[in-house]
């Protein structure tokens, strides 16, 4: 019996990887292009609980919108200079308006809104522009675009404040791991629009990144800290 192929890039911790990947000064000629980090993004905080403005709340639950009262961005990536964030999730596949990730995103797409001063716990002054991102396949992109605009229009339908939103695709292409970048996203992480490679792959070894692990326990801001990252290759 052959061995069963699993395509790396429907894996959200792989996903999660290669973001992290994407926000560190590697030097020139790595395996990995840090593509995010070349455009003065970093990681603001890993998997941070951050809750919806009560008020909000409230008014999702009058106008009968499932939600949840708070989430976990996957990751939160700032520019400190231009005071921007994007509160990122990687996912393996899109999803139906009923289900629990639906619940998550609509979460998300009041936590990354007009809103994420206050719920970064930050002066306002201090978040200029702010957006939702998700890293998915590049082929469940379509799916998810039909998903947030859906949700995004039944949250302004209801006078509550939707995030804009970007999608990344990843798809693997030949010996190269490729993102994708839509109009939205190139805008905020000034970006051509496009698909841009980021990796290289061996098509003889596993094509896995090498994986951060954190030897603190429990997800929790790291901005202003020192984060202390362990690495292994898969």
């Amino acid at each position: 019996m052959s061995p069963i192929k699993i395509d790396p890039v429907s894996d959200p911790l792989f996903q999660l990887n290669v973001l992290l990947w994407l926000t560190q000064p590697l030097p020139q000629g790595s395996q990995i292009v840090p593509i995010l980090h070349q455009h003065g993004f970093s990681v603001y905080a890993i998997s941070p609980a951050l809750g919806v403005p009560l008020d909000l709340q409230l008014a999702a639950r009058t106008a009968q919108i499932a939600h949840q009262s708070s989430g976990r961005p996957d990751v939160v990536l700032t520019h400190e200079e231009q005071s921007k964030f994007a509160f990122t999730e990687c996912k393996a596949s899109s999803f139906g308006p009923d289900s629990a990730t639906a619940e998550q995103a609509r979460t998300f797409l009041l936590i990354a809104g007009a809103r994420a001063a206050e719920v970064l716990g930050l002066n306002p002054s201090q978040v200029k522009d702010s957006l939702l991102g998700y890293l998915v396949p590049e082929n469940q992109k379509a799916g998810f675009q039909t998903a947030l605009v859906t949700m995004s229009s039944e949250l302004t339908s209801n006078h509550l404040p939707a995030a804009r939103f970007t999608i990344l695709g990843l798809q693997a292409a030949g010996d190269e791991l490729n993102v994708s970048i839509d109009n939205v996203g190139s805008v905020f992480f000034s970006i051509p629009a496009g698909s841009h490679a980021i990796m290289k792959l061996q098509t003889d070894t596993n094509s896995a990144p090498t994986l951060f692990h954190s030897i603190r326990s429990g997800p929790e801001p790291i901005r202003g800290r020192t984060l202390v990252l362990q690495a292994r290759t898969l």
